[in-house]
């Protein structure tokens, strides 16, 4: 990995072929309505791209809550407001029932052109975009391909260390001792930091790139724990393993340190500190439990 994050201009030029034919499905139908898909699998990217768009573009950005449930109203303007060149969406990623309300926009679909007479991008991810496909087949046919938007491989080797430690301080900030605590929501399977983790491992797996010890230590034991709340203890025991035998053994800076979550360096000193080390403890313990549980030879 790079050990320094790329800037925003890289990230746009990256992105310059997508954001030239979003521009340009915008303004290919104005005072109309039209469905664009923007295909974006992480939360600041999109952020990027969203601010980019409205800096040269007066466009208008309609965050949605989790609770909505109709679609079409959440979407709709209060009378006497100026139409916008488009209209941005987003936050799909959270609803609370997207599977329903992407039904309701499907059986009400021929109401949006009357309702919203001007361009609409719904920025999506793969897993909303899959929801989109099952469940509102028509609906989405009023858009062409989905316009992907990506990071350049090293920010994304990056994000993918920046996930993996907020994930892994979470775990050790934990009072609680079990591999799979219910209280770390933002780990849990369906969290954005999560899904986001697991696309770019999807992702990195595409470009063949190579992870680094401390990554993959990271990985390991966060892999170890999904494994132990499935009860696949001998595949548990071998993460945790491989997590406490790197970070025990480590002895190099970390390429990472100004990434948010636990450095190198601070795991490192909390396996040697003369506290017991949180880091240490919680995987050790991982460890011992999954070895405790598993049946007797």
């Amino acid at each position: 990995m790079s050990g320094q994050r790329l800037g925003i201009s890289d990230i746009v030029a990256h992105n310059q072929a997508a954001l030239t034919e979003l521009k340009r499905a915008i303004t290919l139908r104005p005072n109309r309505f039209s469905l664009v898909l923007a295909r974006c699998n992480y939360s600041r990217l999109q952020r990027l791209m969203v601010d980019h768009l409205q800096a040269y573009t007066p466009l208008v950005e309609r965050s949605l809550p989790s609770h909505v449930t109709t679609l079409l109203q959440a979407l709709s303007l209060p009378p006497d407001t100026p139409l916008p060149a488009a209209l941005m969406v987003t936050g799909l990623e959270h609803l609370q029932n997207a599977a329903a309300v992407f039904k309701a926009a499907n059986l009400g679909r021929n109401a949006f052109p009357q309702a919203l007479p001007f361009p609409v991008v719904l920025w999506v991810s793969d897993h909303t975009l899959t929801i989109l496909n099952r469940h509102a087949p028509d609906f989405k046919s009023f858009a062409a391909a989905p316009i992907p938007f990506e990071y350049p491989p090293g920010e994304l080797i990056d994000s993918l260390h920046a996930n993996a430690n907020d994930l892994f301080a979470t775990m050790l900030s934990l009072g609680d001792s079990s591999p799979h605590p219910a209280e770390a929501t933002h780990y849990q399977p369906g969290s954005t930091l999560r899904t986001e983790l697991e696309f770019a491992l999807a992702d990195i797996a595409q470009t063949h790139a190579t992870l680094d010890g401390e990554l993959k230590a990271s990985l390991d034991f966060l892999k170890g724990r999904d494994a132990f709340s499935r009860s696949d203890l001998d595949v548990a025991r071998y993460h945790f393993e491989q997590s406490l035998t790197y970070w025990q053994k480590s002895t190099r800076p970390s390429k990472n340190e100004n990434s948010p979550g636990p450095s190198a360096h601070s795991i490192r000193q909390s396996f040697s500190s003369g506290d017991a080390a949180r880091t240490k403890f919680n995987i050790q313990n991982s460890l011992e439990q999954s070895e405790s549980a598993l049946p007797p030879p």
